[in-house]
């Protein structure tokens, strides 16, 4: 019993004659007032209860109970920092994007680079898809130097927001719109047979499987035969496989049949472990590999065995097969 409640208790005593009469004044001295040591009846509670975080001595704590250190705050079941925390900047839930950090609650880059989005985090304003600021070139195809798109030399202006290179791009090959077939590459803007085909009749053809054209142009096998190596024989030897009349080991590098019969690229793709993949030739100052264009493209550098012409192709994904 505190003092106070004592000396009530004995004032109370000598006035009325009786203890028992004090005792329900003393509990509601104790108990009713306003504010209470544990926060019973009280609108303010020391213990914080029915608070959402309450302090003591510097620390902080949830409706949950979480106790967190000064400085801290409960985000989830955790507690955190937001003034440095990336993946809840500011306040909870605010993530900074990649390449970022969080610092006094805001997300931040590295100099040289600029702030877009919680996607795409910080980029360097320096490529076409980052061209100046956070938005691409508006032309696909285009260069960034200096932060400015533009066209590079040899490249064409082919509509549709397309800035093509005519002499390597195989849909728009020597002018804008000249397409090459899925057999052809693009080579000082003419279509020129892929590797291991032979133009026949106009066409490119794989005299190896090619049951019009088995060995040679215009060699076609007879009576239902198929094309097996060059030669025309009754049936496919195992382990081939029969596709268009050819006898096939595999169909992992022909864009004609690119993962399985009948499975074609597009002109602008080349076959790849029998995937379909997008390619591009570089300029004429990369001559071996690594490439540099290659890296900046995200690509693996590729030797395109074409007899002439660039030595090499830039390949999306990271295998040449």
């Amino acid at each position: 019993m505190s003092r106070t409640t004592l000396l009530f208790t004995l004032v109370c005593a000598t006035a009325l004659g009786t203890s028992a009469a004090c005792d329900k004044l003393v509990g509601d001295f104790v108990f009713g007032g306003a504010t209470s040591s544990s926060g019973q009846g009280g609108a303010t509670s020391s213990s914080g209860q029915g608070g959402a975080t309450s302090s003591s001595g510097g620390a902080t704590s949830s409706s949950s109970g979480t106790m967190c250190m000064a400085g801290q705050v409960v985000c989830g079941p955790v507690c955190t920092d937001v003034n440095q925390d990336p993946k809840n900047c500011g306040t909870c839930g605010q993530q900074c994007g990649p390449n970022t950090k969080c610092h006094m609650g805001m997300c931040a880059c590295a100099p040289m680079l600029l702030y877009c989005d919680p996607t795409v985090g910080c980029v360097a304003p320096l490529t076409p898809e980052h061209c100046g600021g956070c938005a691409a070139c508006p032309t696909t195809g285009d260069m960034c130097v200096g932060g400015t798109c533009f066209c590079p030399t040899g490249g064409a202006d082919c509509g549709n927001q397309v800035c093509a290179h005519l002499k390597l791009d195989p849909l728009n090959c020597g002018a804008c719109g000249k397409q090459c077939d899925v057999e052809q590459v693009c080579l000082s803007g003419m279509c020129t047979c892929r590797a291991g085909t032979t133009p026949c009749g106009g066409k490119c053809v794989d005299v190896n499987h090619a049951p019009s054209d088995c060995g040679a142009c215009a060699l076609a096998c007879q009576g239902g035969d198929k094309c097996y190596a060059g030669s025309c024989v009754a049936t496919c030897p195992a382990p081939t496989v029969q596709c268009n009349g050819g006898c096939y080991a595999s169909f992992n590098s022909d864009p004609a049949n690119c993962g399985g019969c009948g499975a074609s690229c597009t002109v602008d793709q080349m076959c790849v472990a029998g995937a379909c993949q997008s390619y591009f030739f570089p300029s004429a100052s990369c001559t071996t590999c690594p490439c540099m264009e290659c890296m900046k493209a995200g690509d693996v550098c590729c030797p395109e065995p074409v007899g002439s012409g660039t030595p090499l192709a830039c390949v999306a994904g990271t295998s040449c097969g």
